[in-house]
Protein backbone atom coordinates (compact mmCIF):
# COMPACT_ATOMS: atom_id res chain seq x y z
CA UNK A 1 0.00 0.00 0.00
CA UNK A 2 1.38 3.83 -1.12
CA UNK A 3 1.22 6.54 2.08
CA UNK A 4 -0.09 9.48 -0.06
CA UNK A 5 1.94 11.22 2.29
CA UNK A 6 4.80 10.23 0.57
CA UNK A 7 4.12 10.16 -3.29
CA UNK A 8 6.01 12.59 -4.94
CA UNK A 9 4.79 12.13 -8.95
CA UNK A 10 1.01 11.52 -9.45
CA UNK A 11 -0.14 10.11 -12.86
CA UNK A 12 0.00 12.58 -15.68
CA UNK A 13 2.31 13.29 -18.81
CA UNK A 14 5.42 15.67 -18.15
CA UNK A 15 7.14 17.24 -21.57
CA UNK A 16 9.57 19.21 -19.69
CA UNK A 17 12.25 19.61 -17.24
CA UNK A 18 10.69 20.40 -13.77
CA UNK A 19 10.11 19.61 -10.34
CA UNK A 20 7.37 17.17 -10.04
CA UNK A 21 3.80 17.63 -8.87
CA UNK A 22 0.99 15.98 -7.12
CA UNK A 23 -2.89 17.51 -7.68
CA UNK A 24 -0.64 20.09 -10.20
CA UNK A 25 1.23 21.59 -7.28
CA UNK A 26 5.29 20.70 -6.70
CA UNK A 27 6.00 18.57 -3.99
CA UNK A 28 8.00 18.99 -1.41
CA UNK A 29 8.35 16.12 1.53
CA UNK A 30 9.38 16.33 5.36
CA UNK A 31 11.30 13.55 6.15
CA UNK A 32 11.87 14.56 9.74
CA UNK A 33 15.06 14.77 11.68
CA UNK A 34 16.32 11.30 11.78
CA UNK A 35 18.08 9.25 9.72
CA UNK A 36 15.64 7.41 6.62
CA UNK A 37 17.19 4.70 4.63
CA UNK A 38 14.71 4.27 1.51
CA UNK A 39 13.70 3.47 -2.05
CA UNK A 40 12.66 5.78 -4.48
CA UNK A 41 10.02 4.17 -6.76
CA UNK A 42 8.88 5.09 -10.12
CA UNK A 43 6.09 3.52 -12.36
CA UNK A 44 6.60 4.52 -15.97
CA UNK A 45 3.31 4.56 -17.69
CA UNK A 46 4.85 5.47 -21.51
CA UNK A 47 7.89 7.40 -22.66
CA UNK A 48 8.30 8.55 -25.83
CA UNK A 49 11.45 7.30 -27.99
CA UNK A 50 10.24 7.67 -31.43
CA UNK A 51 12.79 10.55 -32.67
CA UNK A 52 15.54 8.82 -30.77
CA UNK A 53 16.77 11.54 -29.18
CA UNK A 54 14.50 11.60 -26.32
CA UNK A 55 16.14 11.30 -22.69
CA UNK A 56 14.29 11.14 -18.92
CA UNK A 57 16.59 11.56 -16.01
CA UNK A 58 14.98 12.05 -12.68
CA UNK A 59 16.96 13.20 -9.19
CA UNK A 60 15.89 12.42 -6.08
CA UNK A 61 17.02 16.31 -4.10
CA UNK A 62 17.41 16.87 -0.08
CA UNK A 63 17.58 20.48 1.57
CA UNK A 64 17.77 21.35 5.05
CA UNK A 65 15.32 24.20 4.37
CA UNK A 66 11.57 23.25 3.29
CA UNK A 67 11.81 26.04 0.38
CA UNK A 68 14.55 24.86 -0.80
CA UNK A 69 17.11 27.49 -0.15
CA UNK A 70 20.57 26.95 1.01
CA UNK A 71 22.69 23.61 -0.32
CA UNK A 72 20.72 21.06 -1.73
CA UNK A 73 21.86 17.48 -2.82
CA UNK A 74 21.05 14.84 -5.28
CA UNK A 75 20.95 11.55 -3.26
CA UNK A 76 18.99 9.44 -5.94
CA UNK A 77 19.38 9.33 -9.60
CA UNK A 78 17.51 7.48 -11.92
CA UNK A 79 18.07 7.45 -16.03
CA UNK A 80 15.27 6.70 -18.24
CA UNK A 81 17.77 7.26 -21.38
CA UNK A 82 17.59 5.25 -24.45
CA UNK A 83 21.36 4.34 -23.68
CA UNK A 84 21.23 3.90 -19.97
CA UNK A 85 20.92 0.37 -17.72
CA UNK A 86 16.91 1.42 -16.93
CA UNK A 87 16.35 1.91 -20.83
CA UNK A 88 13.18 2.50 -22.91
CA UNK A 89 13.28 1.96 -26.36
CA UNK A 90 9.39 3.05 -26.86
CA UNK A 91 6.29 2.16 -25.15
CA UNK A 92 6.75 -1.33 -25.91
CA UNK A 93 8.89 -1.73 -22.63
CA UNK A 94 6.15 0.25 -20.85
CA UNK A 95 4.64 -0.03 -17.81
CA UNK A 96 7.74 -0.71 -15.98
CA UNK A 97 8.49 -0.52 -11.92
CA UNK A 98 12.24 0.72 -11.10
CA UNK A 99 13.15 1.24 -7.60
CA UNK A 100 16.41 3.28 -5.86
CA UNK A 101 18.04 2.92 -2.67
CA UNK A 102 18.25 6.17 -0.98
CA UNK A 103 19.30 7.59 3.05
CA UNK A 104 18.78 11.38 3.67
CA UNK A 105 22.15 11.52 5.64
CA UNK A 106 24.83 11.92 2.78
CA UNK A 107 27.96 10.18 3.62
CA UNK A 108 29.46 13.84 2.78
CA UNK A 109 28.01 15.90 5.16
CA UNK A 110 26.84 13.15 7.68
CA UNK A 111 23.77 15.56 8.21
CA UNK A 112 20.09 14.40 8.18
CA UNK A 113 18.46 16.69 5.38
CA UNK A 114 14.84 16.39 6.01
CA UNK A 115 13.08 17.83 2.96
CA UNK A 116 13.01 15.75 -0.15
CA UNK A 117 11.51 16.31 -4.27
CA UNK A 118 12.19 15.10 -7.11
CA UNK A 119 13.24 16.77 -10.35
CA UNK A 120 12.52 15.21 -13.83
CA UNK A 121 15.44 16.43 -16.29
CA UNK A 122 13.58 16.49 -20.21
CA UNK A 123 15.73 16.50 -23.50
CA UNK A 124 15.22 16.20 -26.90
CA UNK A 125 12.94 17.25 -30.25
CA UNK A 126 9.65 16.43 -28.24
CA UNK A 127 9.95 14.68 -25.13
CA UNK A 128 6.84 13.12 -23.57
CA UNK A 129 6.55 10.56 -20.37
CA UNK A 130 3.94 9.80 -17.67
CA UNK A 131 4.84 8.51 -14.53
CA UNK A 132 4.09 7.65 -10.75
CA UNK A 133 7.00 8.52 -8.46
CA UNK A 134 6.79 7.36 -4.20
CA UNK A 135 9.12 6.84 -1.26
CA UNK A 136 9.02 3.90 1.02
CA UNK A 137 10.68 3.14 4.13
Amino acid sequence: MIDNALILKDAGEMTASGHCTVNDSAKTIDLGTGTIDGKLVVHVLSAKHSIGNESYKLALEVCENADFTGDKLVIGNIDLSPVSENALSGIDKAPIKITEPFTNVPYKTGVSLRHCRLYATLAGTAPSINFTAYLVK
